[in-house]
């Protein structure tokens, strides 16, 4: 059995968290951090959407702005996440070779998601289960399937960051439908059409008020039996918390909430370039939201975004190297594809849950609808998303 350090944390809110939770895993990376389960409990509402996702076709920055409700972007994959004092995050950071965790990124969401459905299931007598790629559901007495909270994986300098939330008591009414809004693509493969609907409680599936104190015993028993740790209380230190501190202004600077926001980026393009956008939600994987500025037989820019699961994300993430080929190059399917090929086989890369093709025939919708505008710029994304 080994030993871990239980470390839990009520002060942050769940933007910080997304800082917090870097820090640790270069602390990792660079041997400084023992095996190590942090738990918290967020002292307020917050969203946050992943690394690669357009905020604005997927959150509605303006509602939380009004309602001084904290966002931010996280360096991690998937899609927008919310959480408040009624959730409990999880997380931890394990070597990819890590005789406890090992193997491709899709096993371990089996094998994490899916181990914690059957506690589930055991400890509170309801029907739960892992639903590819990431998600964990519960069968409400309506037969509809829905998210207790949220798994997010991700992969950096050999080390894997394991993180998770499950909300205990009901979120506030309407919020979730209010701030998160992705496209309706989203929603095709599922039995639910808004996050609201989608998302619930475990108190609200037990049939009781569940204590968070219980949800929280219930973690820590299921990660000590499910992989034989031993976790005893040990204290946040200063050298962490320091760490913390110098990622927080990253997190918040505009530059990086907006990496991935072409209506942000665009501001300023030429007459002759035509806008094309081409949404996909792949069954079984991510959404894809393809964006391109096409000027004649050129592809001048294009921003590929979505809840995708690509790594590594730094120094440059495929996602990032794929838009460098292709950008300024001959927008022609054949070239297209084979670019597109050429990065997934890169050394290193990893893409979950999507294909060279996938990507590829969005890309090439893009441009063909693109090349059939009537707009050009940013202005134009709203009327031009087409579901592949």
């Amino acid at each position: 059995m080994s030993r871990w350090r239980l470390l839990e944390l009520d002060h942050l809110s769940y933007p910080d968290f997304g800082a917090f939770r870097l820090a640790m895993l270069r602390r990792r990376a660079a041997g400084l951090l023992p095996d190590t389960l942090m738990l918290m409990r967020p002292r307020g509402p917050g969203f946050v959407y992943s690394y690669y996702l357009d905020p604005d076709t997927n959150i509605d920055l303006d509602y939380c702005r009004a309602h001084a409700i904290p966002f931010v972007r996280t360096l991690a994959p998937g899609g927008a996440g919310y959480a408040d004092s009624s959730s409990l995050l999880a997380a931890f950071w394990l070597e990819q070779d890590h005789p406890l965790i090992s193997g491709p990124t899709a096993d371990s969401y089996r094998r994490v998601v899916g181990g914690v459905a059957r506690a589930l299931a055991e400890r509170f007598g309801i029907t739960a289960r892992h639903r590819p790629l990431n998600d964990l559901e519960i069968q409400g007495s309506d037969g509809i399937w829905r998210k207790p909270g949220f798994f997010s994986f991700s992969t950096q300098d050999r080390i894997t960051q394991y993180v998770f939330s499950l909300q205990v008591q009901p979120a506030e009414e309407g919020l979730l439908a209010s701030v998160i809004k992705p496209p309706p693509e989203k929603f095709s493969d599922k039995q639910t059409k808004n996050a609201g609907e989608r998302s619930t409680s475990l108190s609200g599936e037990v049939g009781r008020d569940l204590e968070f104190a219980e949800v929280r015993g219930f973690v820590i028993d299921h990660m000590a039996r499910e992989y034989g740790i031993e976790f005893a209380p040990g204290p946040l230190t200063a050298d962490e918390q320091r760490s913390f501190e110098e990622l927080r202004a990253q997190f918040n600077d505009p530059r990086w909430l907006y990496d991935r926001s072409p209506r942000q980026r665009w501001t300023d393009v030429p007459s002759s370039w035509r806008l094309g956008r081409a949404v996909r939600k792949i069954a079984g994987g991510p959404l894809l939201d393809v964006s391109v500025q096409v000027e004649g037989e050129l592809l001048r820019d294009l921003l590929i975004t979505g809840s995708l699961s690509a790594f590594p994300f730094l120094p440059q993430s495929p996602i990032h190297c794929l838009e460098t080929v292709l950008r300024e190059s001959r927008a022609d399917e054949a070239s297209v594809r084979a670019k597109t090929q050429a990065i997934f086989d890169a050394p290193g890369h990893q893409f979950i849950g999507v294909s060279a093709d996938d990507i590829a025939s969005a890309v090439c919708k893009a441009v063909s609808l693109a090349r059939t505008a009537a707009d050009a710029g940013p202005v134009a994304l709203p009327t031009t998303g087409v579901a592949l």
